[in-house]
Formats: C-alpha cells, structure tokens, sequence
C-alpha cells in the first residue's frame, strides 16, 4: 500500500484513541487556555500529532 494510505489510516485509528483516551485532559487543557504543541493539529476539541520514529509510528498525548 501506498504510504500516504497507510498514514491516513493511522492518523484516523490514533484520532479514535486520542478522543477515548485523552478526552478529559485535552479537554482540561482546552479550556485552561493551552495551545496545541507545535506540529500538532486540532480536531474540534482534541490534539493529536504523529512523530516518526525510524519505520514505526508513535503518538504522544
């Protein structure tokens, strides 16, 4: 498979993680006025970012 539809595939499964997971404190920092970390992008009320890491992928949240 083409990279650019493995990584979209990804990004879509850490999206559904990022908002189970982390939805209370990403919410909490939401509303205290922080920002999303550099190369992060916003989805409604989330944060979420992927860092490449040699072949595999990570995501911090």
């Amino acid at each position: 498979l083409p990279a650019i539809t493995l990584m979209a595939c990804f990004e879509f499964i850490l999206l559904l993680a990022v908002g189970a997971a982390g939805a209370a404190s990403l919410y909490q920092d939401r509303h205290s006025g922080r920002r999303c970390p550099d190369g992060w992008r916003q989805l409604e009320s989330s944060c979420y970012g992927v860092v490449r890491q040699g072949q595999t992928w990570a995501s911090a949240a």
